[in-house]
């Protein structure tokens, strides 16, 4: 195995080009997440959308809060940790619930009860809102 300039790569100068700090790694992950969710999020209908950004941003806090369970980290160190990921996801859950209108989110339930279609299935021409 070859070795370069600086060893196996552990002992890099500072502001080196080779393997990325934790906290681009992490801005790197957190950039990915959130791009995923507004991704998944645009199959929904336009009243439901921030709802499911909220919560597929609430159940990835919960995977990334099990994940720092299970590594048994430290929550409360010098560096960014998952239980710091997973309380960023959360609070941005909490932030985007407060964009949520409930009365559309209500109202497209309830004509989808009444339709008896799926959420996800693209709407009829004879079931549109009525505004």
């Amino acid at each position: 195995m070859s070795v370069g300039p600086f060893g196996k790569g552990s002992n890099l100068p500072h502001g080196t080009p080779g393997r990325p700090s934790g906290q681009r790694r992490v801005l790197g992950n957190v950039i990915l997440v959130l791009a995923v969710s507004i991704v998944l999020a645009s199959i929904t209908p336009a009243e439901i959308r921030a709802a499911a950004v909220a919560s597929f941003l609430f159940f990835v806090s919960i995977g990334v809060a099990l994940s720092a369970m299970l590594r048994r980290e430290h929550a409360f160190v010098n560096r960014i940790t998952r239980w710091d990921l997973a309380a960023l996801f959360y609070l941005c859950s909490i932030g985007l619930h407060a964009f949520v209108d409930e009365e559309a989110v209500r109202a497209l339930v309830e004509q989808a009860q009444q339709s008896q279609q799926s959420l996800f299935s693209p709407p009829s021409e004879d079931a549109s809102p009525a505004r």
